[in-house]
């Protein structure tokens, strides 16, 4: 907006009597057209499903790529064409439900549809098979949420310039209501048991920190447990067991995870994409603990394009199961992390047949940051003969392996 100054100047007259003439007639002129042309931004709902789009397409990029490397075995193209992972964006249950959403808001000021979370789950009717998008308020919701599994294509969706947080503060070892101990799978904040959930812009919290010497003080700040999710821009923020990643295909993309011991755990088959995983131990900690327990059982964390950061030293795992299978690819690692990478035991005190993987780009100043590389080696290669880790070069990569020596290995 401009600002017009008016100036307004007194002279003497040069005589006595004073005059008084009208000024004329004061004429508008509209301003010239302006180049700007207002478009109303896009909603939510459309911000999401674009956002949704373009993850779809670079998943399958991926995908495809991995497919056509060496690694990845070319003979795979086909049979995964076949199965709709290429070729197909979405599968028909999906697509379906995509073209029948609906919207529905949450604020604890009363303006939205519901004040609470809860209200607006149990509004849902079940089967659910539509999409469900969830507009949620910003501001700090103490709810426990249990998103039973025949409420599929729901998605939560909050502000990214101030998140709405879901907290609680429930542990293993929490009474429930039927008297007895919730135990872990119980704990969670929120609780996911339906297909096709995503969350988008959301904080997942829970402040139950563990109390020193006890075991059972596990404190889930989400529970995920359907098929096909996903979670965009969301935060896990909790002590032990932070996020329960327990069965199903899930993908995170921008997801911060926090917490001190084993904060991602369970038998999921996901991928975490461009995630910042945070250590607040104080002294060691453990950021992941799979539970893959047979070969036959195609489950893994797949990290990617990640970086690990924080406080205390930390492992970047232990198998919880007999097959556990966690792999870093191209993953910052700041130098919290110890060299020996990984251990091959749980608090059960059995060795287990260990198949972790990490593939981590590591440019000179990644390895000046993993308390260089040559002092990384040697402190890996001395565990050799207990069979838990080492660390070899490979080209512009290093490669960090949780298992005995490959049979006829020469690098």
């Amino acid at each position: 907006m401009n600002a017009m100054v008016l100036a307004i100047v007194f002279t003497s007259a040069a005589t006595d009597s004073y005059i008084y003439s009208s000024p004329p007639p004061y004429q508008y002129k509209s301003p010239p057209p302006s180049p700007y042309v207002y478009k109303s931004p896009p909603s939510i709902a459309e911000s999401a499903s674009k956002t949704v789009e373009q993850n779809e397409k670079s998943n399958n990029d991926i995908l495809h790529k991995l497919a056509t490397s060496s690694i990845g075995q070319k003979e795979n193209v086909k049979k995964w064409t076949k199965i709709g992972v290429i070729g197909q964006s979405l599968d028909l249950k999906l697509r379906q439900a995509e073209s029948n959403k609906v919207n529905i808001s949450v604020n604890p000021n009363g303006s939205g549809d519901f004040k609470t979370i809860t209200e607006a789950i149990n509004n849902i009717s079940a089967p659910n098979n539509r999409r469900v998008f969830v507009f949620i308020a910003p501001g700090l919701y103490r709810e426990k949420i249990v998103i039973s599994q025949d409420l599929h294509f729901i998605t939560f969706l909050g502000d990214a310039t101030n998140k709405p947080i879901i907290t609680g503060n429930d542990k293993a070892s929490t009474i429930g209501s039927d008297g007895k101990p919730l135990m872990t799978l119980k704990s969670a904040t929120v609780a996911v048991d339906a297909d096709y959930f995503i969350a988008i812009n959301i904080v997942f919290e829970n402040t139950a920190s563990p109390r020193i010497g006890s075991n059972n003080d596990q404190a889930v700040a989400l529970r995920i447990s359907g098929n096909k999710c996903a979670f965009y821009n969301s935060d896990f923020y909790g002590f032990q067991d932070t996020l329960y990643d327990h069965k199903g295909l899930h993908y995170f993309n921008g997801c911060t995870i926090q917490g001190t011991t084993d904060f991602i755990f369970g038998n999921g088959r996901s991928l975490y994409e461009g995630c910042t995983l945070n250590s607040i131990a104080q002294n060691s900690g453990f950021i992941t603990a799979q539970k893959r327990s047979s070969l036959t059982i195609d489950s893994g964390f797949s990290i990617l394009k990640s970086k690990v950061i924080g406080s205390g030293q930390v492992y970047l795992g232990r198998p919880w199961g007999d097959y556990s299978r966690v792999i870093f690819s191209y993953t910052y690692m700041d130098n919290l992390v110890l060299p020996q990478g990984w251990v091959d035991t749980m608090d059960d005190g059995h060795h287990h047949n260990l198949l972790n993987t990490s593939v981590v780009d590591l440019d000179p100043i990644l390895l000046e940051d993993l308390h260089g590389y040559e002092d990384c080696r040697t402190k890996m290669l001395k565990n050799l003969s207990d069979s838990i880790s080492f660390m070899v070069r490979l080209g512009s990569l290093a490669v960090a392996v949780l298992g005995p020596w490959p049979s006829g290995a020469n690098f």
